[in-house]
């Protein structure tokens, strides 16, 4: 696809005063999975973020800088959930969230549906991502260090039992990365043999063994439960003016991958990318951050073979 083909929001000839004065020019997604479009949820009020999660409800959490978790409903309404110190948000079909508590509390957090928390577990490991899967059962990992591993946490006592000890690589090298339900009920595990981009490898926690499945184009970061059985991943490098981040879906059983969208240039906004996605099942709806913006992606699955097209770009998501 031809770059000069950008369609901005801005007119053309304002460019230079936009270079010269610093307005602000809203941006467009570049949409390459053939016949999907994009539509912004928000655009303001996430002044940083990391991850993203539904509840049953549909509503959206994402973390934000202050520190907590910001609210988004389904009528991109956002107020302000908790303002606990954590990460990496995951809700079970009962509710209760849990999430990893930041420095210097290396601990799980629990959450009631209104955003009210207690610690679950608290001790010296480095933990991470956290994952449910259908059957409520709760995993964390220690991503690197002391403790390196995937754990089950008993989510009324805390006590995490290991399922896997080290690293995924040779030897017990590596680092693990984000965690999953998978389609067929089972944790997914994102993780590197070797600690680089080019080591990622998207696993399966069959028992205890970690069962390579994909390897993930451009070294995938974040993962999540997508449409149709897949995976939704986020990958490429944070750092670039241009180009920084991808958002892919992942067959884990053939291992065929469609890019689904890139983050475009944008005046004024270092490191323009993706950190969070989530798929709504109920509404056929993925959700990706980037930088400040939460968007809706509508998906056309109905041509598997990867092709690169413009997707519209529309006002303010409505229901």
């Amino acid at each position: 696809m031809n770059p000069t083909r950008i369609h901005w929001l801005c007119a053309p000839a304002l460019l230079v005063a936009l270079f010269l004065f610093a307005p602000r020019c809203a941006v467009a997604l570049q949409i390459e999975l053939p016949g999907s479009t994009s539509q912004l949820v928000i655009d303001s009020g996430l002044e940083s973020y990391d991850g993203l999660v539904l509840d049953a409800a549909g509503n959206l959490y994402t973390r934000v800088y202050g520190p907590g978790f910001l609210q988004v409903t389904p009528a991109a309404t956002a107020t302000p959930w908790s303002g606990t110190n954590a990460y990496n948000l995951v809700f079970a079909p009962d509710g209760t969230g849990y999430a990893t508590g930041a420095w210097p509390c290396n601990c799980i957090e629990k959450f009631s549906p209104d955003g009210l928390s207690s610690i679950l577990q608290a001790d010296t490991l480095t933990w991470t991502d956290l994952a449910i899967l259908p059957d409520g059962s709760l995993y964390g990992v220690v991503w690197i260090g002391t403790g390196q591993g995937i754990y089950r946490i008993d989510r009324t006592t805390g006590q995490p039992t290991v399922i896997f000890a080290g690293g995924p690589g040779p030897g017990g090298s590596g680092q693990f990365g984000g965690l999953a339900a998978g389609p067929d009920g089972q944790l997914y595990v994102n993780a590197s043999l070797d600690g680089s981009l080019a080591g990622r490898r998207l696993f399966r926690l069959d028992g205890s063994t970690l069962t390579p499945m994909i390897t993930p184009a451009d070294g995938a970061e974040v993962i999540a439960p997508g449409p149709a059985g897949r995976f939704l991943a986020i990958s490429g490098v944070p750092g670039s003016l241009y180009i920084a981040a991808e958002l892919w879906l992942y067959d884990p059983v053939s291992g065929v991958s469609n890019k689904v969208a890139i983050t475009t240039p944008y005046f004024h906004e270092w490191d323009v990318a993706f950190r969070g996605t989530a798929f709504d099942a109920n509404r056929e709806i993925v959700y990706v951050t980037e930088n400040h913006r939460i968007w809706a992606l509508h998906l056309d699955l109905s041509t598997p073979a990867r092709s690169e097209s413009w997707g519209a770009v529309k006002a303010l998501y409505r229901e």
